[in-house]
């Protein structure tokens, strides 16, 4: 953010437009002015749109010479309706609803037909909470943003011409008591204000500057070009009473013709102050404050001083509301052009204590969403560069895989290499192991026929001798394949088979003695002796695939 922003303020008036360019800098307590300009409005689009006056608007801008900034537009007291309502204690937090419901009642129109705004302004002494309603026509309201929008100008806000002018006035009279009223005499209507404490009260009445001309016009039989002239050259109040007479019978005439218009000014500012007190529960104005483009008219504020008996004087914006180069402090024909639009500038600096608001909805919303495209460019910015940097991502992570996949391709092929000289060892080393095994027993065997002698010894009786031997091998199937051929101290295996022993003896009794090593019938006990130690030289054969020749 820069040190320093610029504000532009849009004064429409009757009979001309005003165009300010205020600057705010940080830590600087109020706006400062840095030129104005002031254009005359076509006196024939009076009943036209604003969005017409853009040609206006455009001159102005270059007289300026401003490109962009900010716009504040300032409606006329007559464009918009104010309504001041007193809400129930404690009806703070219903606020909203309560308002919306007073607006429909008291409002010239329907909701439908016309943008509104409020604030609150405080509590009273009863402990009602009043509240200021500022409501204009939609369509006004349209027109107003069309006009920004056709100077190729961003819309900062829409406000009320007098209430931005009372947000002027609040920071010049801090501090003092007692109602202050503000007499904004512009072309066509003079815009009463009443400040005191937080109440605002605003009135506009038809009598104004404007009525002025056309009665010097009616009077005279003078153009309106030329009463004007007339008024602005020698055109005061008459004050009558124990004043001298001009010599000059025309400035006479005029000063006459002023002071009975400015005697009716005077009965509707009584009027006002009479319904402000008994309606409103005002109270006096204890001063008041005269401004406008017709304030500036010679002994006006005598005239009320002497009337009203309160002190009055011309309202100077640059004592509290303005920081402005001496060239325009110094003019108070200017002060009057520019009260009005310093309020706008202390609103857009955030400085402002009426803040009332009548931007269409929709235009909010299209300067919300307007706002926010820079946020939806980044949003989509960032996606796209998230779609790339995961592209990039992947592609990395695809060349990191096709490169692994490589490596561990040329890894494979190698193992696969070693796996098959493993299989030719493991070949090798199994062949050596059925050979070793065959060997193993192969000496077993050779020990076991000694072991068959020794049981077959034992299991003879005495004097008898043997005559027959045969042994029947058990059927494969009736084998284990882990059947063991010897414990790891070399004692047999377990038998295998059955031996048929045929022995002869001298006992007549025992002539042919026929024994079965699994008969239960034979009064010695059984034999064992490693009977698969008779077969081991062909199962280990045929399970290991050597030949007997082998």
């Amino acid at each position: 953010m820069s040190s320093s922003n610029t504000i532009l303020a849009l004064d429409i008036g009757a009979s001309k437009l005003t165009l300010a360019e205020f600057s705010v800098r940080k830590g600087q307590s109020a706006p400062e002015l840095v030129r104005y300009a002031v254009e005359p409005r076509p006196a024939s689009d009076g009943a036209e749109s604003l969005s017409a006056l853009a040609p206006v608007l455009a001159s102005l801008k270059a007289k300026l010479g401003v490109k962009s900034a900010p716009l504040t537009i300032l409606l006329p007291g007559q464009s918009v309706f104010p309504r001041f309502q007193k809400l129930p204690p404690g009806s703070a937090d219903m606020a909203d609803k309560l308002v919306q419901e007073e607006a429909a009642q008291n409002l010239p129109f329907g909701l439908d037909q016309i943008v509104w705004d409020y604030q609150q302004l405080g509590e009273n002494l009863e402990g009602e909470l009043e509240v200021l309603i500022l409501a204009t026509k939609k369509e006004t309201a349209t027109e107003a943003s069309a006009l920004a929008s056709a100077a190729d100008l961003p819309l900062a806000g829409i406000q009320a011409g007098p209430l931005a002018l009372s947000n002027a006035v609040y920071r010049s009279i801090e501090g003092l008591d007692g109602c202050t009223l503000v007499l904004d005499i512009g072309a066509k209507t003079t815009d009463l204000l009443f400040l005191e404490g937080n109440k605002v009260f605003m009135r506009t009445i038809p009598v104004a500057g404007g009525t002025i001309t056309n009665e010097i016009a009616r009077n005279m039989n003078a153009s309106v070009e030329d009463a004007e002239a007339y008024k602005i050259e020698s055109g005061y109040v008459a004050l009558g009473g124990t004043y001298g007479n001009p010599d000059d019978e025309q400035a006479d005439h005029v000063s006459k013709i002023i002071r009975n218009v400015v005697t009716r000014l005077h009965s509707e500012v009584m009027r006002s102050i009479n319904f402000y007190r008994s309606q409103q529960g005002g109270s006096a104005p204890a001063r008041i404050l005269l401004t406008g483009g017709s304030s500036a008219l010679r002994y006006l504020d005598v005239f009320f001083r002497e009337k009203l008996g309160v002190e009055v004087v011309l309202f100077n914006p640059f004592e509290a509301s303005l920081a402005a180069a001496p060239q325009f402090a110094d003019r108070p024909d200017a002060w009057g052009v520019l009260s009005p639009l310093s309020g706008a500038a202390l609103d857009s600096a955030g400085l402002a204590r009426l803040r009332l608001n009548l931007v269409p909805p929709e235009i909010v919303e299209e300067q919300r969403l307007t706002r926010r495209i820079p946020f939806f460019i980044g949003a989509a910015v960032c996606l796209v560069l998230s779609v790339v940097c995961w592209l990039l991502s992947a592609s990395q992570r695809a060349a990191f895989c096709t490169e692994s996949a490589s490596l561990a391709r040329t890894r494979v092929n190698t193992l696969r290499k070693y796996g098959t000289e493993i299989e030719i060892v493991q070949k090798m080393v199994n062949e050596a192991k059925a050979e070793q095994d065959f060997f193993a027993s192969a000496a077993y065997a050779r020990g076991s026929f000694a072991k068959l002698f020794d049981a077959i010894r034992s299991a003879m009786f005495d004097g008898s001798w043997l005559t027959n031997f045969r042994y029947e091998p058990p059927a494969v199937s009736d084998i284990p394949d882990n059947a063991p051929v010897s414990d790891s101290e070399g004692a047999a295996a377990p038998s295998y088979g059955t031996v048929t022993l045929t022995l002869k003896g001298f006992k007549g009794d025992l002539e042919r003695v026929t024994k079965t090593g699994s008969s239960p019938d034979l009064k010695r006990p059984a034999f064992s002796f490693p009977a698969e130690a008779m077969f081991s030289w062909t199962a280990p054969i045929k399970r290991s695939g050597w030949s007997k020749s082998r």
